[in-house]
């Protein structure tokens, strides 16, 4: 007798209909079912890992973007500092430019045109080593120059022909008369090295710095002082006391500047107090 697969289905009048499927044909039947059952499982899985790798490649390409922006945010953030920081070089530049042309301090720096050889390059905008280059030799000039007062008070003589004080006759006054009081501080107006100090009956205790190559200034009448020769000062440092030392009529300082070994007139260089008040000063005596 030939195989039969057999099915019952009960109904709900209480007949049981039946049906059969010869051998051959169930045999078929259950391999189809089980292929289909099989392959559908296979296929899912492989769509599904498909999915999943696609899932982990777009997640990939997101991470690599949010990467992406937040780089370009920060190349954009230093951008903008560097264009700040270049700003604030240009200003600082041109102020120091300003300060030196005021008090007649030319900046010379040999030139020339013709070059040398070297590899080729593009030419740079707004150099920033150029800039950067150009306010440390602009800083360094300032920091030799003797700018703003060395003490507070009141002018009382200025530079120039006058009647002497003492025997009233026609004399050449080579500096800057600034009364105070006694015992008043006195501070160096620029980076130097202090280059002679002493007494005598005309100056009575002075002291004389030399700041850089070309500028020395005198301070005369002390009453004290509180640098030697070979001494470092700095902008602001206290290098004396004021006082009425020497060939004097009354407690003052006398402020003598020399540019090239020859007497300038320390006035313009005294005025120029409102621009250097912008640069930090390493001591707080000059107000």
């Amino acid at each position: 007798m030939h195989e039969q697969l057999h099915r019952i289905i009960t109904s709900e009048r209480g007949k049981n209909p039946a049906f059969f499927l010869p051998g051959r044909r169930a045999r078929c039947a259950l391999a189809a079912v089980f292929f289909l059952l099989i392959g559908g499982s296979v296929t899912g899985w492989f769509f599904s890992g498909r999915y999943l790798a696609q899932r982990r490649q777009i997640a990939a390409l997101e991470s690599e973007l949010a990467a992406s922006k937040s780089l370009n945010q920060r190349i954009r953030d230093q951008r903008a500092q560097v264009n700040s920081s270049l700003a604030e070089l240009k200003k600082r530049s041109r102020l120091i430019e300003s300060i030196l042309n005021k008090v007649g301090v030319a900046l010379k720096m040999k030139k020339s045109a013709d070059g040398a050889g070297g590899p080729f390059r593009k030419p740079v905008k707004d150099s920033c080593q150029d800039l950067t280059l150009e306010v440390d030799r602009f800083l360094n000039a300032v920091n030799s120059v003797p700018l703003g007062p060395p003490t507070r008070g009141i002018v009382s003589s200025t530079y120039g022909n006058r009647l002497d004080p003492i025997n009233q006759k026609p004399a050449f006054h080579g500096g800057l008369d600034i009364k105070g009081r006694a015992g008043q501080k006195i501070s160096a107006p620029a980076d130097g090295v202090v280059s002679e100090h002493g007494c005598n009956e005309e100056c009575g205790n002075f002291v004389e710095i030399k700041h850089g190559k070309v500028f020395r200034t005198r301070y005369y009448h002390l009453q004290k002082k509180l640098v030697s020769t070979g001494d470092q000062v700095i902008r602001g440092q206290t290098i004396g006391l004021m006082g009425n030392s020497g060939r004097s009529t009354g407690t003052h300082l006398h402020y003598e500047i020399h540019y090239r070994n020859r007497p300038v007139d320390p006035l313009r260089f005294v005025q120029i107090r409102n621009h250097i008040s912008r640069f930090p000063t390493r001591d707080r005596d000059i107000s």
